[in-house]
């Protein structure tokens, strides 16, 4: 993603993988964050943890940012929505086939 570890804030301790493995935290950073399209769409600061390790993930959005945009995620629908029912977003299909 380009981040430069200057630009982390200390963090401590490991995170645990899908594997249940630790992993060691490089620290922590605020990224804004936007879901869905213009004028559907609503933009929040979110925290991430940042780590060192080979993933084929840029990012994984857990609980925190699902209560930050007050979001429920639907992976048998593929799409996400909020409280607001009107704003749902389809989630896109990369690597599906």
């Amino acid at each position: 993603m380009g981040i430069q570890r200057q630009n982390l804030r200390p963090a401590s301790g490991p995170i645990y993988g899908f594997n249940g493995a630790p992993v060691s935290v490089a620290g922590t950073l605020t990224l804004p964050v936007t879901l869905g399209e213009f004028p559907r769409q609503v933009s929040h600061d979110v925290q991430f943890v940042a780590v060192d390790t080979e993933s084929p993930y840029n990012a994984i959005f857990g609980r925190p940012l699902q209560t930050a945009f007050q979001t429920t995620f639907s992976s048998s629908s593929r799409s996400q929505a909020t409280k607001d029912a009107s704003s749902a977003v389809e989630l896109d299909d990369a690597g599906d086939d």
